[in-house]
């Protein structure tokens, strides 16, 4: 430790102790950045991957060796991030 470090923690606890163990999920002002601006396309990829499967289930409905799961879900509303491609 140097004078600089003793300099800024007077006053504080230099040490600590984990009471519980875990994770760090700290990230920084660039990633969050690129978050917010990937959260206001967010509802336009949802809509965007939506088409897509629906157009993917019309066109494979007459094919009886393929089975579409969750076509059904009541009071869900999925992203369907899984099935589409990307656009």
């Amino acid at each position: 430790m140097n004078a600089l470090t003793i300099d800024r923690n007077k006053g504080k606890a230099i040490t600590y102790y984990v009471l519980i163990p875990g994770l760090n999920y700290s990230i920084d002002e660039m990633i969050v950045a690129l978050g917010l601006v990937q959260l206001e396309k967010l509802e336009f990829a949802n809509n965007k991957r939506k088409e897509l499967i629906e157009k993917y289930i019309e066109n494979l409905k007459d094919c009886k060796k393929i089975t579409i799961p969750f076509q059904k879900l009541n009071n869900i509303k999925s992203v369907y991030h899984i099935a589409s491609t990307t656009y």
